[in-house]
């Protein structure tokens, strides 16, 4: 009797060690605990918090209030990184424990394996991310307690964690109506078989209240205590979005799946825990295929494109249903048909992995030397940002001081342009001043009216410079995309109303082959001919150049040209109208996509994939007709 206690004992222990030590090693091998678990944009937010102003004007703090009040309570103890880190670790280990418990009475192998794919797939998009690991490990809880409490308590308690997780993450949500769907399904399903609908309407009128009321009441008590909470937090990022859902979802279907690695990614994951849902009739498949549906269209929407979808850190609550199907399906098998399945899933981790962390710079350099074409590409690239580096030379020769940061200056000094060095101001914050606010990352805020018209803490330096644009010192101001982390930004906010009003702007491409940053340089003059000289030959030049950057890659032609140059503007009647290319490109080509296709290996994921959904199907059906023969016997 006391061998079998300690025998459960030492098998408790060992639940609980795998997930941390599997999580530890993992985070260990990616980081050496070297990256800050506490990301820079959300460091002055704790301050903002504690003193009680917290979504109140600040064009920054875009999280729900979690991560803020985790990071006040690191910071009160003088480690915010060092706890930050450690609880992304240990938050991930729970996850993993949670999931291991739900996928139920599993041997040692498929633990393992479960644990590996995870450490593949999710810790990766786990770096540095304290919110995202809040709100899994959060969602994880609520998910449990909605299969192993079926209860009016257990759907209450679910609830409740959900709703923590949503004031951790907004985009949890896609696992929250996962749920709920789920939640509605049965109902339908259990009324169906039973014929006693009336029985049924009212259980899934409890269930639905008992999973709405605690979400509803989080969500009143965030309005009471933070007023501009939505606008914080979903509607900041929703404003930028290019496309809404039917627009999205018809994106998705009329493109190619062979055309785009990501959308195939998609249709095959789609189809091989379709496919498995309709064999086992599975929940937690059924929870896959809505969630990533939702969360594949809501990346879209932003983007109008699927670059790096399953690289981003949004993809992640899918993937957590995605590996419990993964652990259930080899616990369904037996003996060499688990043994070769296992061996499959790892090998698509891996490959799959590769989606995560080909963003870490030595990763990437490790993987390019090895692709064949790659440098070729990288000339093409070069020479495709050369003709949008031309822009630059239309501007107008200088007679007095020009200010600019160090972008601008960078790209002065490599092109030919008419302005004078010799008058030219260089300033840029130093490192110990680097500013963490970027109205390009939440351009909702000012939409909606969030945003004071002057920012926070002005340093001596800005308040200086303010002052000198003021008195009209500078003919010329120029500053690149990086401008949350410029001076020049701050002091020009911040000057009088009275002695910016008579500058004119012009908004130039930013050639940058990272489509997920911003692609302009503001340009500004004090003498309005500046403005109409430059917008004339910039957009002359537009056209010019327009079939030909098409033809090397639809996005800068559509996107750099299209869309940034039709940021500027013209007056008329007394009004700004917005001043748009005609031109529109139709079957252009890919360069910057297949640079970085190849430079990440990109190009064998998808016949790899192809073979591995093949394999994996394969062992399935032949698993599912050894139980039928050893039946039959």
């Amino acid at each position: 009797m006391g061998g079998g206690k300690r025998g459960n004992r030492d098998s408790s222990r060992a639940d609980y060690a795998l997930p941390l030590v599997s999580v530890a090693l993992a985070y260990l091998l990616l980081t050496f605990f070297q990256s800050p678990g506490y990301q820079y944009r959300n460091i002055r937010c704790i301050d903002y918090l504690l003193g009680g102003t917290l979504y109140d004007g600040q064009p920054e703090c875009v999280q729900p209030p979690t991560v803020y009040l985790a990071g006040a309570v690191f910071s009160k103890m003088g480690m915010l990184q060092p706890l930050s880190n450690a609880f992304i670790l240990l938050l991930n280990a729970v996850c993993l424990h949670t999931m291991l418990k739900l996928i139920g009475r599993a041997d040692f192998k498929v633990r393992a394996v479960v644990s590996a794919v995870y450490c593949l797939l999710v810790v990766p998009l786990m770096l540095g991310e304290l919110e995202t690991a809040f709100a899994c490990a959060f969602m994880m809880g609520g998910v449990y307690y909605f299969f192993k409490g079926d209860d009016a308590k257990g759907r209450l308690v679910s609830s409740t964690l959900l709703a923590l997780a949503l004031m951790s993450k907004v985009t949890v949500l896609s696992a929250v109506a996962a749920l709920f769907s789920l939640m509605v399904i049965e109902h339908i399903r259990r009324g169906w078989e039973s014929d006693d609908w009336e029985y049924e309407t009212r259980l899934a009128v409890r269930d639905s209240l008992l999973f709405i009321g605690p979400l509803m009441t989080a969500f009143i008590i965030m309005k009471l205590l933070f007023p501009q909470f939505l606008v914080y937090t979903l509607l900041s990022h929703a404003h930028s979005e290019q496309l809404g859902y039917l627009e999205a979802i018809t994106g998705i279907v009329g493109t190619d799946p062979f055309s785009d690695c990501d959308l195939f990614v998609f249709y095959v994951f789609t189809a091989g825990v379709g496919a498995y849902f309709l064999r086992s009739r599975d929940d937690y498949a059924m929870l896959y295929l809505v969630s990533s549906v939702v969360t594949f269209v809501a990346r879209y929407k932003p983007m109008g494109t699927t670059p790096d979808i399953f690289g981003s850190k949004y993809v992640v609550y899918p993937l957590f249903f995605l590996i419990l199907v993964v652990g259930r399906h080899l616990t369904s098998l037996r003996g060499a048909m688990r043994s070769r399945a296992a061996a499959l899933l790892v090998v698509g981790a891996m490959l799959m992995g590769s989606f995560h962390v080909h963003g870490h710079p030595t990763v990437r350099e490790g993987v390019s030397r090895l692709a064949g074409g790659y440098d070729g590409l990288q000339v093409e690239v070069a020479g495709l940002k050369e003709t949008f580096d031309r822009f630059y030379t239309f501007l107008p020769r200088n007679r007095g001081i020009v200010l600019v940061n160090d972008e601008i200056y960078q790209l002065l000094v490599e092109q030919d342009t008419p302005i004078k060095l010799e008058y030219v101001e260089n300033r840029n914050n130093p490192p110990d001043l680097s500013r963490n606010v970027d109205l390009g990352f939440a351009p909702g805020l000012e939409h909606y009216g969030a945003v004071e018209d002057k920012f926070f803490d002005l340093t001596e330096e800005e308040y200086q410079l303010a002052r000198r644009i003021e008195s009209g010192e500078f003919e010329m101001i120029f500053f690149g995309p990086k401008s949350w982390d410029s001076q020049i930004n701050y002091a020009f906010k911040n000057a009088s109303r009275e002695s910016t009003e008579g500058y004119c702007i012009i908004f130039l491409p930013a050639f940058n082959d990272v489509k997920t940053i911003r692609h302009w340089s503001t340009m500004i003059f004090n003498e309005t001919s500046y403005c109409d000289d430059l917008r004339d030959r910039s957009f002359k030049y537009a056209y010019e150049i327009f079939d030909g950057v098409c033809e090397k890659d639809q996005w800068a032609a559509d996107y750099l040209l299209g869309s940034v140059m039709s940021m500027n503007f013209v007056e008329m009647d007394g009004r700004r109208a917005n001043i748009k290319l005609s031109k529109k490109c139709v079957g252009g080509g890919d360069l910057i996509d297949r640079m970085h296709s190849v430079g990440s290996g990109e190009m064998i994921r998808t016949p790899a994939l192809i073979f591995l959904v093949l394999a994996w199907t394969a062992v399935h059906m032949q698993g599912k007709g050894g139980k039928r023969r050893k039946k039959r016997s």
